[in-house]
């Protein structure tokens, strides 16, 4: 009987054993479930448009930007990368900003081959005055390995495309905008100034005398104010000794010829003749062929350089508007 007895205990106090072995079993496997779940949830530190961004991302991010060869300035804005390591907030908005482009580009089916990245690479080495070689060495040089280089430029080059589309071509600036800009940063009033294209038929005071070339150029005046042609009155009576084609005068700005000849013409319209104008070569009837305002000529010399640094501040504006939108539109969540 007490045989039996211990028996029964042995075969309970097995089974609790076995039992209690797998409860530790799975309480270990739950543990290790839950463990790296939770490591899974760590790790994603942002949801963008159900792309995730990890921790690893955040990490490879930190790396990059020391080193300025795998950062494109064009999401920066006015941040420098020093600033922008010392700020892991911005670092993640910055990631934000490389995830909703991306989504533009695979929308906009503007993904480029490996063959338009390593066309734009031998002309990156080209204008660095380097061969493709000597590019890749200096990028190695930086702990920078080929393929994670040609990944960059390729999405490098793709981003660039979608602001291309969306941005860069839908700015418009004109000159009064450029001339206003130059006006505001170099602290100058732009005066605009009238430029004259004249013609005219002149009367010498060396035939006969100034008394008979006035009377002459007199009664050719009255030809003009009677309707007659002032064409047709210069190649009859012009006394030019080498005459110009068509009585050509020149071109002058305001400023640059006599003051009675300016003022004679001012209010003129093209087409329009002056009176009779006094100069000391003799007498004169001038005809205003052209007339345009033009701006200032030291405006004109900087006018290039004023559009690209206008176009860039335009193009940050812009391109930030751009963004913000595409952020409102976006599903992103931070954990």
């Amino acid at each position: 009987m007490y045989s039996k007895i211990s028996n029964l205990s042995t075969q309970c106090l097995s089974r609790l054993e076995k039992n209690s072995s797998f409860f530790i079993f799975i309480s270990l496997l739950l543990i290790s479930i839950f463990s790296f779940a939770g490591s899974l949830i760590e790790k994603t530190v942002a949801i963008v448009n159900n792309e995730p961004i990890l921790l690893s991302d955040l990490e490879q991010l930190e790396n990059r930007l020391l080193k300025s060869s795998m950062i494109d300035d064009l999401l920066l804005f006015d941040q420098s990368t020093d600033s922008l390591r010392k700020n892991h907030s911005a670092q993640l908005q910055f990631l934000i900003n490389e995830k909703i482009i991306d989504v533009e580009v695979k929308r906009h089916n503007l993904a480029v081959t490996m063959d338009r990245v390593d066309q734009e690479i031998k002309d990156i080495a080209k204008r660095n005055n380097m061969s493709k070689d000597d590019l890749f060495k200096n990028i190695q040089m930086q702990g920078i390995t080929i393929p994670d280089y040609q990944t960059f430029m390729k999405q490098r080059i793709e981003r660039q495309s979608v602001v291309e589309q969306e941005v860069t071509s839908k700015i418009r600036l004109s000159d009064d905008d450029i001339l206003a800009f130059y006006s505001n940063e170099a602290g100058k009033k732009i005066s605009k100034i009238v430029e004259y294209s004249l013609s005219h038929i002149f009367f010498s005071p060396q035939k006969g005398s100034p008394a008979e070339a006035l009377d002459r150029a007199k009664k050719v005046l009255d030809q003009i104010k009677n309707g007659t042609s002032f064409d047709t009155l210069l190649n009859k009576y012009t006394e030019e000794s080498n005459p110009s084609p068509n009585g050509f005068l020149g071109v002058f700005k305001s400023g640059e010829f006599s003051s009675d000849m300016e003022k004679a013409v001012r209010d003129l319209n093209i087409g329009e003749s002056s009176e009779i104008v006094r100069s000391r070569s003799g007498y004169h009837i001038i005809k205003v062929t052209n007339k345009k305002m033009i701006v200032d000529p030291e405006f004109e010399k900087s006018k290039d350089k004023y559009r690209s640094l206008l176009f860039e501040k335009v193009f940050k504006r812009q391109f930030k508007a751009w963004l913000d939108l595409k952020r409102e539109e976006s599903n992103i969540k931070i954990n």
